[in-house]
């Protein structure tokens, strides 16, 4: 499995009913000023994946995105694929960058950070 998908190809998986789990793993200060995420993801921390990694069904497909498509994504996804989950990690820009207007990936709107806040892993389930 390549370690990264476009933002076509992960629109074209969600319109086919094919969509990875997708956790968003941009670090807390970057979240926290967000005010969207990509519709259905998950939020967790990145610099916990050990502590939540196993929470994960080994035949999971794991899509991580970030705010660059860099360290934090890729990091992840790497740590996932080492404990045998078929991760990959969105390529490129995410939130209200290059991946929603370009491809129009759904996104949904955050209302709440109080389990952020209070130290929660798992923080969204849009």
């Amino acid at each position: 499995m390549d370690a990264s998908i476009s933002s076509s190809q992960l629109l074209s998986a969600i319109r086919e009913g094919r969509s990875p789990l997708v956790i968003d793993v941009r670090r807390k200060p970057p979240f926290r000023a967000a005010t969207d995420m990509i519709a259905g993801a998950l939020w967790r921390d990145p610099e916990r994946v050990a502590d939540w990694a196993g929470e994960l069904p080994r035949a999971s497909r794991v899509l991580a995105y970030c705010g660059h498509g860099r360290e934090s994504s890729q990091g992840v996804a790497k740590a996932l694929a080492e404990r045998g989950i078929g991760a990959q990690y969105l390529q490129g820009r995410a939130g209200r960058g290059a991946h929603v207007e370009s491809c129009r990936l759904p996104l949904g709107e955050r209302t709440s950070t109080r389990a952020l806040r209070s130290g929660g892993q798992m923080t969204y389930a849009m």
